[in-house]
């Protein structure tokens, strides 16, 4: 049953009893509804761990029994499998059967990424090993673009990953093609299926392959996740206004957000200033090709940022809380921690990373992550956003536990902390709960 089902078809049943619409009106609703929103997630998610567990099943089966076969038989077992698996996709598909063809197709190329091994084990090829997940994901990725699908997608993007990181832990090479191959190989077919969640994965995906692509030092991993929420905070804000896919400006404002508050709780502790900020002529150690790619995506970042936000100007919004917590404020403590970086890593006389700095650091990465845990406390109880008010504090919480032990010393300033964390916590239960009671009534009166 799809999500729509389970969330409106009481209402349709509902209406049409009131004789608001008519039972044939709900069912075209509903038939409507059910062939526009496709399989769920967990649909998605469970065929895709299936086919990825039976592929890993033959694998296994065939391995067991892999030195007593003979070379041509594995080359037949190998090319067979891969022809079987895709040729009972293409069937299926024209049968009708999208879930069940996508499931072949996936099994397919589980098996062309085994065959990637067994062959070269075959005529003892050794070769860069990272290669290997390259051409596996290259295979997925295209046909994430031919049959069009989503489950391929996420599969090139897990490939395209570890292709990057097995380069950067092995032979410590960074490909900086590989955030950009991930982002335009499977964000573009997002788009075209209108898929929020191969998106999703797009963007997580174009993000870790940026840390392993861009890396210069461990200073700079902070930078690098800092920029890329910025880059998706500027994306989602641009995209608000974007008809033809929505879900998009959703899908870039929550990954964001998924960057940047774990940024921010982490930036909070004030020891952590040394291990955040790189160090005095970082970039004199490294060759130009390294420092400069991180400088593109600095400026790619501040370039996107500072657009969204001559937009946000340009059209009004700029006073809005949306706007605040989900563009401002971002870029603002992105701008304020380049600026500290650029001012220690430059080396000047007279300027060392201290104590102070680290403080300052401290109370921007807390201001930020309790502004919005607060608002989004004060927003969630006002429009009646359970989530979002669920969610505002567990955030407010777990800074005040995590953070009395080192900013309150004394029993007495710890048991004050939780005092206003209780009183702020009831004061915000009691606000939803009335604001709630209002709106059912302003609904009855209706």
């Amino acid at each position: 049953m799809s999500r729509f089902d389970r969330k409106t078809r009481a209402r349709l049943d509902a209406w049409t009893k009131a004789g608001l619409i008519s039972s044939g009106q709900a069912a075209a609703i509903d038939a409507y509804e059910e062939a526009r929103s496709g399989p769920s997630w967990g649909i998605l998610v469970f065929a895709g761990f299936g086919a990825l567990a039976l592929g890993l099943g033959v694998i296994l089966l065939f391995a067991y029994n892999w030195e007593k076969m003979h070379k041509f038989a594995k080359l037949g077992v190998i090319f067979g499998g891969l022809a079987l698996a895709h040729g009972a996709g293409l069937w299926l598909r024209r049968e009708n059967r999208p879930l069940l063809a996508e499931t072949a197709h996936l099994v397919g190329t589980m098996l062309f990424g085994a065959g990637i091994f067994l062959v070269a084990q075959i005529y003892h090829v050794s070769a860069h090993y990272p290669d290997a997940f390259l051409i596996w994901a290259l295979g997925a990725l295209l046909l994430t673009w031919v049959l069009p699908s989503v489950q391929q997608g996420w599969l090139a993007s897990g490939l395209l990953c570890v292709w990057a990181f097995s380069e950067y832990i092995s032979y410590d090479a960074r490909m900086a093609a590989a955030p950009l191959l991930v982002f335009a190989g499977t964000g573009l077919p997002a788009w075209k299926l209108r898929s929020p969640a191969l998106l999703t994965a797009s963007a997580l995906c174009t993000t870790l392959t940026a840390m392993a692509g861009i890396v210069v030092s461990d200073e700079t991993i902070f930078m690098i996740l800092l920029s890329m929420a910025v880059l998706f905070a500027a994306l989602g804000w641009l995209l608000r206004r974007r008809g033809d896919f929505p879900q998009a400006s959703a899908v870039f404002r929550n990954v964001s957000l998924a960057l940047y508050l774990p940024l921010m709780f982490v930036l909070s502790f004030y020891d952590m200033g040394r291990f955040l900020l790189p160090e005095a002529g970082f970039w004199q150690d490294e060759p130009f090709v390294l420092w400069g790619r991180l400088a593109a995506l600095l400026l790619a970042s501040a370039v996107l940022g500072g657009w969204a936000v001559w937009q946000a100007v340009r059209r009004d919004e700029a006073g809005t809380a949306a706007c605040r917590v989900h563009l401002l404020l971002p870029i603002a403590v992105y701008a304020v921690y380049l600026l500290l970086a650029l001012v220690f890593s430059a080396d000047l006389p007279g300027l060392e990373q201290s104590y102070t700095v680290w403080v300052i650091l401290a109370a921007l990465g807390s201001l930020a992550f309790l502004h919005h845990a607060v608002l989004g406390l004060w927003v969630g109880s006002r429009e009646t956003r359970p989530w979002l008010v669920a969610g505002s504090a567990l955030l407010l919480t777990a800074w005040v536990f995590v953070r009395f032990g080192d900013l309150f010393e004394n029993l007495l300033a710890r048991g004050a902390a939780f005092l206003v964390l209780s009183g702020a916590l009831f004061f915000i239960a009691a606000m939803y709960h009335r604001q709630r009671r209002e709106a059912a009534a302003g609904r009855n009166a209706s």
